[in-house]
């Protein structure tokens, strides 16, 4: 039972008693609240130094600097299998410009490593460059001892392109904590690999002799033969139809009633002669003109080669793709003696500039550093190196070998198999994808003997590559790949 207060007194002790409990709760409470904030402060403060020291180092690149590809003489960091890996992602971008979303599904605005390329199988967009930019830098790993063994390297001038292409690089575009340093890193070993593979594969090749005799044993496999044709698609419903239509046009006696026997059948309209400017006709005519070396059916190779005269027709039934194939052949077997070409570009992408003055000034501009310098071949390959945005052949100095009439666009193949042209020879070209500084170094083998020659020197470097994966030791951490971290957006 709780005692009786009686007195004013005792009445005025217990309110200050009560009073001083109550201020030592809130003092208690008050320093427990301090000792909290500051204890959380420091955690706040500890994480904050943590996340600040994270962001440091993963923007100073230390972490970059272990290797995902190792050899005895090469290194592949994680620093430049990010070059590499945001180096494709810019080209992928830069070839689909505004249309990438609509025609690939990426979002340019999003992470890659959320987004999914084949969400069946798991594979982001991340993992896709990063698969793509592993396996080129293990192939060229293996080149790269090769060529180290043999004692290729790049010049000393194609080292200063690359070294100046490195320095001007935008170094936030390819991950955080990439340096120019790693940069060159990356276009040396790509460089050296390309070269070196290009190297092989011209002495790999057969020689003159080597495919002459080739032609004496297989003749037929040498020649090429001109021919029109025209398909027509069936149903099991219109199968019957469409072979009387086949027949018909294959009723025709030479190319002018050939391409008159397909308009028919187009239009339902009759025809003696075609008209160069009926937009029609060509439409529908347009690519029925064709040349080959070979075709996959071995009975339509047979009547191509060596069972048909000149303009004779063959009706082909493609049963797996349901279409009737008329053929006519317009030459007999031939050997096709043009001369492919050597020649080296620097392509300037439209895409990268504003206007198309713009484009054609840049063009321009690296046309005279060739010329006001000493105007050699080697002097356009390292501008070709530094400048050069076409990835086929910019670490080959801009060269393409062996270019047969029709490889390239129309205004390429234009120049290159232009009459007059003469080694050494510069100009400037357009195409679709912008402009072209044009260096050309001069004719090579014939068309009849390229498809010899990509088959030996192809099997030759199969061989070489299975040979080199077996020689060299070259040691893999693709988990470091998948672990670089994304750049800022």
């Amino acid at each position: 039972m709780s005692k009786k207060i009686t007195t004013k007194n005792e009445i005025m002790n217990a309110r200050r008693k009560a009073e001083r409990r109550e201020k030592q709760r809130r003092d208690r409470r008050l320093a427990a609240l301090k000792k909290a904030a500051i204890i959380l402060g420091i955690i706040v403060a500890a994480v904050l130094a943590v996340l600040l020291v994270a962001n440091l180092v993963i923007d100073s690149g230390i972490l970059l600097r272990s290797y995902v590809l190792k050899s005895e003489n090469f290194t592949f960091t994680r620093a430049m299998m990010s070059y590499c890996i945001y180096y494709q992602y810019e080209s992928f971008l830069s070839y689909y410009g505004d249309y990438v979303q609509q025609y690939t599904g990426l979002d340019p605005t999003g992470s890659l490593k959320t987004q999914y390329k084949d969400s069946k199988e798991g594979i982001t967009w991340f993992r896709y460059f990063a698969d793509t930019a592993l396996d080129s830098a293990s192939d060229s790993m293996y080149l790269c001892e090769a060529a180290h063994s043999a004692g290729y390297d790049l010049s000393d001038s194609r080292k200063q392109s690359l070294r100046r292409l490195a320095e001007k690089a935008d170094t936030s575009l390819y991950g955080r904590g990439v340096t120019a340093d790693d940069i060159y890193d990356a276009l040396y070993i790509q460089c050296l690999a390309t070269e070196y593979d290009a190297y092989l594969y011209d002495t790999l090749g057969p020689d003159g002799d080597q495919i002459r005799d080739y032609y004496k044993k297989y003749p037929t496999a040498c020649q090429s033969v001109d021919y029109y044709s025209y398909s027509i698609k069936y149903t099991d419903d219109t199968a019957d139809e469409c072979k009387k239509a086949a027949d018909l046009i294959a009723d025709a006696a030479d190319p002018e009633s050939f391409k008159c026997a397909i308009m028919e059948y187009y239009t339902d309209k009759e025809y003696t002669e075609i008209d160069e400017d009926d937009e029609v006709a060509s439409e529908v005519l347009g690519s029925i003109e064709k040349t080959c070396v070979s075709y996959d059916d071995a009975d339509l190779q047979s009547w191509m080669f060596t069972k048909a005269d000149l303009y004779d027709t063959y009706v082909y039934d493609n049963t797996s793709e349901r279409r009737y194939t008329v053929y006519m052949l317009t030459a007999e077997p031939y050997l096709d003696e043009q001369k492919t070409v050597d020649v080296r570009h620097i392509l300037i992408l439209s895409s990268d500039y504003d206007t198309d003055e713009a484009c054609r000034a840049e063009a321009e501009r690296i046309l005279r550093l060739f010329l006001d310098g000493d105007a050699s071949e080697e002097a356009f390959a390292c501008l070709a190196a530094e400048y050069s945005r076409d990835p086929g052949s910019a670490f080959l100095g801009g060269l393409y070998r062996r270019v047969a009439r029709g490889d390239m666009t129309e205004a390429f193949d234009d120049w290159c198999f232009d009459s007059a042209r003469t080694s050494g020879e510069t100009d400037i070209i357009k195409t679709d994808y912008g402009y072209h500084v044009m260096y050309y170094v001069g004719d090579n083998i014939e068309n009849w003997e390229m498809d010899y020659f990509t088959d030996v020197a192809g099997e030759a470097m199969n061989d070489l590559y299975i040979a080199y994966s077996s020689k060299y030791d070259i040691s893999e951490n693709s988990s470091r790949v998948y672990s670089i971290p994304e750049r800022k957006r």
